[in-house]
């Protein structure tokens, strides 16, 4: 059968004749003529020619005259070059493409901000409206009312101002808080004493010191018995 391989002598005597390390004839598939050339090293060959090609094009869409004169200028349709691979094309075009994406999302940007901004001013002039009456309208409507001052602004009492403050003598109260429910009134003749009540606290208080430097002399006497009971 062809379709077989041959035998391992077979193929041996074969290669035996033809021998070894011959040059290819171009009537082989495998020689280095028929191999195609990769597309890159093509490109790079054939620079000069491809670039002609593009400037040949361009000039002849420029002198066509159709006799209308366009608004926009247009662009020419995008294709796949001779020699371009699939991968190449798309990268290229994503480069024509990337300027016009960054310009639409710069300008997307700027409206979401001018957006944001406006309404921003709108909340701010909405809080500095004026929500009620203004002041001078209200007291043209109400003169009478007036503040009133508690009792905390209109007591007055000797109570120290400072920490070391020494008192002379209690506070005294002259008004009384509103919720009080009695009041009562000191005046000066109450502290009026009489010549007789002077003398009776005066006799009062001489008797007091007698009594108690007559208890002093009492403790004197009895640390000294005791301090002479303690000697050898």
């Amino acid at each position: 059968m062809p379709h077989k391989r041959a035998k391992k002598s077979v193929r041996d005597a074969l290669k035996k004749d033809q021998g070894i390390d011959l040059v290819p004839t171009s009537g082989q598939s495998s020689a280095l003529s028929n191999e195609p050339i990769p597309k890159s090293v093509s490109r790079v060959l054939n620079a000069v020619k491809i670039r002609k090609d593009f400037h040949d094009r361009k000039r002849k869409m420029s002198s066509e005259d159709t006799g209308e004169r366009p608004s926009k200028k247009r662009k020419p349709a995008v294709g796949i070059m001779e020699g371009e691979s699939m991968q190449h094309f798309n990268k290229r075009v994503e480069m024509d493409m990337r300027p016009s994406m960054s310009s639409a999302i710069q300008t997307a940007k700027t409206l979401t901000r001018k957006a944001i901004r406006e309404d921003k001013q709108a909340r701010n002039i909405d809080r500095k409206k004026p929500s009620a009456k203004p002041a001078a309208e209200f007291d043209s409507e109400s003169p009478k009312r007036q503040v009133r001052a508690t009792e905390f602004q209109t007591m007055s009492t000797s109570t120290p101002k400072r920490l070391n403050d020494i008192a002379q003598a209690p506070p005294e109260f002259t008004k009384f808080p509103r919720k009080a429910s009695t009041k009562q009134t000191t005046s000066k003749k109450d502290n009026i004493v009489s010549m007789a009540q002077k003398v009776m606290m005066e006799q009062e208080r001489e008797k007091a010191i007698a009594r108690y430097r007559e208890l002093k002399a009492q403790k004197e006497m009895e640390k000294d018995k005791d301090r002479e009971k303690a000697k050898p």
